[in-house]
C-alpha cells in the first residue's frame, strides 16, 4: 500500500509541478530594446524632420496606425528643422553627486532626426496607442532634465495601459533606471517594460521636460501562433496526472490478485 501510494505522490508532484512553475513574471522594466524580442516595430519620428508640430492628436504611422495624443495641458512637440531641446536646468544647488555637471543631461538636436519633445511647467502626458493591436512589450530611447535641476523636478513616468486606457503598471524612470548623460550631445538610453501576459494597448510618457525617440513596440503573438514556450493548461495536466495514477492503482491491484 505505502508503495504504491509513494508511486502516486511522485506522479501527481510532477503534474503539480507542470501546472504551476516555474513561475514567470507577468511585468518586467527594461533597459534594452533587445529585451522585446520578436514581432518588433520602431517609430523614427523622422518623417516629421523637417518641421515643428505642436501635437494634439497626430498619427505617427499611418500604415500601423500608431497614434500620439497629447492628454496633458501642457506643449508637446514633434521637433524638426533646427530645433533643439536643452536638458539643463539653472538652479544646481542641489547636484547629483556634488558635481554640477550632473544637472545637465546635455541636449537633443535634429542631427539625430525627427523626436519627440515634451516642455512644460507643470506635468504633461503623451499617450501612444497602437490601432488596437495587443502589445507584450513597448519602451523607447529617451532622456530628460535631471531631478535636481531647478526646471526639471519630477522624474519621468512610463504607464502601460490595457484595452480600456486604464493603467496596467507604472515605472518611475529615475528610480528604476536613471539615465546620467552630462552635458552630452543627443545623449539618452532605451527604457521600456515587458508583460508576459500581452495585454498591452497603449503607454503614456509622464514628466515636466523629456525627449523620447524610437518608438519600439512588440506585437503579442495572434492566437493561432501561441509561443514556443506556451505552458499546458492546468486541466489538461491534471487529467494526465489522475490517469497516470489510476494505471500505477489498476496494476497494483492486478499484482496483489494474482498473488493471493
Amino acid at each position: 500500500m505505502q508503495q504504491w501510494m509513494r508511486h502516486i505522490g511522485t506522479v501527481m508532484g510532477i503534474a503539480g509541478a507542470v501546472v504551476f512553475g516555474p513561475t514567470v513574471a507577468m511585468a518586467q522594466f527594461i533597459t534594452s530594446a533587445s529585451a522585446l524580442g520578436a514581432n518588433v516595430n520602431v517609430i523614427t519620428f523622422n518623417q516629421f524632420l523637417a518641421q515643428s508640430i505642436d501635437v494634439t492628436t497626430l498619427i505617427v504611422d499611418p500604415v500601423r496606425n500608431v497614434v500620439l495624443t497629447n492628454v496633458g495641458t501642457e506643449s508637446a512637440l514633434l521637433l524638426g528643422g533646427t530645433s533643439r531641446f536643452g536638458l539643463g536646468g539653472q538652479d544646481q544647488s542641489q547636484p547629483i553627486l556634488n558635481d554640477p555637471q550632473f544637472c545637465s543631461n546635455g541636449e537633443w538636436t535634429t542631427a539625430r532626426g525627427g523626436f519627440l519633445g515634451v516642455s512644460s511647467t507643470s506635468l504633461s502626458t503623451v499617450r501612444f496607442t497602437f490601432g488596437g493591436q495587443a502589445l507584450s512589450g513597448v519602451g523607447a530611447t529617451m532622456n530628460y532634465v535631471p531631478v535636481c535641476a531647478g526646471i526639471g523636478r519630477a522624474s519621468p513616468q512610463m504607464r502601460l495601459l490595457d484595452v480600456n486606457m486604464s493603467t496596467l503598471a507604472t515605472y518611475d524612470i529615475d528610480a528604476l533606471g536613471r539615465i546620467v548623460t552630462p552635458n552630452a550631445l543627443n545623449g539618452g538610453a532605451f527604457r521600456g517594460a515587458t508583460r508576459a501576459t500581452g495585454d498591452i494597448y497603449g503607454v503614456e510618457f509622464f514628466g515636466d521636460l523629456f525627449v523620447l525617440d524610437d518608438l519600439t513596440y512588440s506585437v503579442t503573438p495572434s492566437a493561432g501562433t501561441p509561443p514556443s514556450n506556451t505552458v499546458p493548461e492546468p486541466t489538461t495536466m491534471w487529467l494526465l496526472g489522475a490517469g497516470l495514477a489510476g494505471m500505477l492503482i489498476r496494476r497494483h491491484v492486478r499484482s496483489a490478485t494474482l498473488q493471493g
